[in-house]
């Protein structure tokens, strides 16, 4: 079933409540599964779902349709460093659910690699940054 493209203003046309209710409740997809039907933002179908009283299913039962193990999460978020995006693509399912899995195994986020002393790209450069006179001469119209 191909379903109308949107935008993501809540009220651009009307999602109606039933097909709401029957995608999330009958065919069990999460927010953001029917908001990638409609082209809007998951949390543009959750504030229509409180619009219409449409109860939602509790937060664990949302991120335990993903299996993932303690062991499977260290190896990719640690031994693999890949991301919590790059982790959710591989299980097809949103980041707050890799962070769901995160916390409940008590594993901690890596370090910011951007600790505090991290020296900046700018750093040293003082002022506003000159235009360099060598590339345009005056009375050149090729910049309009």
């Amino acid at each position: 079933m191909t379903y109308p493209k949107h935008r993501n203003t809540p009220d651009k046309y009307v999602i109606e409540p039933e097909l709401i209710w029957a995608l999330y409740w009958g065919e069990d997809l999460s927010c953001a599964e029917i908001a990638k039907l409609f082209g809007c933002t998951g949390s543009n179908i959750a504030k229509r779902m409180k619009k219409y009283d449409i109860p939602t299913r509790d937060l664990f039962s949302n991120h335990t349709k993903v299996k993932i193990t303690k062991e499977e999460l260290e190896d990719l978020y640690y031994k693999k460093e890949l991301i919590l995006e790059e982790i959710a693509e591989i299980y097809d399912c949103d980041p707050v659910t890799i962070l769901f899995y995160m916390e409940r195994y008590g594993l901690k986020r890596r370090p910011n690699k951007f600790e505090k002393g991290h020296k900046s790209w700018n750093e040293g450069t003082k002022g506003i940054m000159k235009a360099n006179f060598a590339s345009f001469t005056k009375g050149d119209n090729s910049l309009e």
